[in-house]
């Protein structure tokens, strides 16, 4: 898997903010995306207030363990899978965190089957694709190899 592909569409994704924002749904986030946890300094931080590159660095190189981590205990035969489909299904673990993952059991059920362009249809048919149907056409579009 390319991590310099993946990083590049997660910041593109994700955007990059070297302070603490509030996101769609109202939540303290930072950084590439991560969600600030309760415990990390960044929680009890206003909004708008700076972080620094070294500690966004940090929480997303975190997060990208995580994610992978995620995606392959969720998809069987993860590692064996073409590098655009790894790339796809790691970045919908980012960005829905392996619970909301995990429901997309049609989607996963067509990629453990190699099945790649109806697991894309599955990507589309969901309330994800309808609260980021950008993101998700995006990600779809190259789950099917288009």
């Amino acid at each position: 898997m390319n991590m310099e592909e993946l990083r590049r569409s997660l910041e593109v994704e994700e955007g990059v903010l070297y302070k603490v924002y509030l996101d769609p749904l109202g939540l303290k986030t930072c950084g590439i995306g991560h969600l600030c946890l309760e415990g990390e300094p960044e929680f009890d931080m206003e909004p708008d207030e700076p972080v620094s590159a070294e500690r966004v660095e940090a929480l997303f190189e975190k997060d990208m363990e995580t994610a992978i981590g995620d995606a392959r205990q969720i998809v069987f035969g993860f590692d064996d899978l073409p590098d655009e489909v790894q790339l796809v299904l790691v970045e919908m673990a980012f960005n829905l965190g392996a619970p909301r993952l995990s429901k997309f059991k049609r989607m996963i059920r067509h990629v453990n089957e190699r099945r790649f362009a109806d697991a894309a249809a599955e990507m589309m048919d969901s309330k994800w694709a309808r609260q980021l149907p950008g993101r998700a056409r995006r990600l779809s579009d190259r789950m099917a190899g288009k």
